[in-house]
């Protein structure tokens, strides 16, 4: 396996995905949050499902739990899995699911698909920039393939208090993202805010 570190000062996950596409040589990109760590199997599953699927239009989006060496309070077991942070209780076809659960903590995607699409650097925040871009993605027809399977242990912990002030970040990439696609006829409640 061969890896590359580039560094760039703190100016959102936005930029940063949009470096690590422009300096990328692989044919899929995987992308996870800076605060996640891998399952042993992580890019076995995403591959495999790459290959079953056989389709350069594809993304395949894996579990986020928590990582249980840190605390685990009742709040963050609500939040996640099937809650707002990430609802995979929502997700209804597992071969096709759509746009709105484009999660970058972990997701890969053929660099086919991407093309020439980076991701809006007016989202600064870890919010909406990534379903933003799985918004775009859906306009050139891509599928959202979800692998259970492919797993990331998301390193961070949360109290109501903390998650409020997440929201609030949330709410302001809201903004950006519908006045963006003000024109586009979108069901925001498949966005389960």
């Amino acid at each position: 396996l061969f890896l590359q570190y580039f560094f760039q000062n703190h100016t959102g996950p936005a930029r940063a995905r949009n470096l690590g596409i422009d300096n990328s040589r692989g044919d899929i990109l995987l992308f996870c949050g800076d605060d996640t760590i891998f399952d042993k199997k992580l890019i076995e599953n995403h591959y495999k499902t790459h290959q079953q699927e056989k389709n350069s239009d594809i993304a395949v989006l894996g579990m986020i739990l928590w990582d249980g060496s840190r605390e685990i309070n009742d709040f963050m077991n609500y939040i996640v899995p099937g809650g707002p942070q990430f609802n995979f209780n929502s997700i209804k076809n597992n071969k096709n699911d759509g746009w709105d659960h484009f999660y970058t903590a972990n997701i890969s995607i053929t660099r086919e698909i991407i093309g020439d699409l980076r991701f809006d650097l007016r989202f600064i925040y870890a919010a909406f920039e990534d379903i933003d871009f799985g918004f775009l993605l859906a306009q050139k027809g891509f599928k959202l393939i979800f692998n259970r399977n492919a797993i990331v242990y998301h390193s961070h912990f949360y109290t109501p208090d903390s998650f409020y002030n997440r929201m609030v970040l949330v709410g302001r990439s809201f903004v950006i993202f519908s006045d963006k696609h003000k024109n586009n006829k979108i069901n925001y409640l498949r966005l389960k805010l």
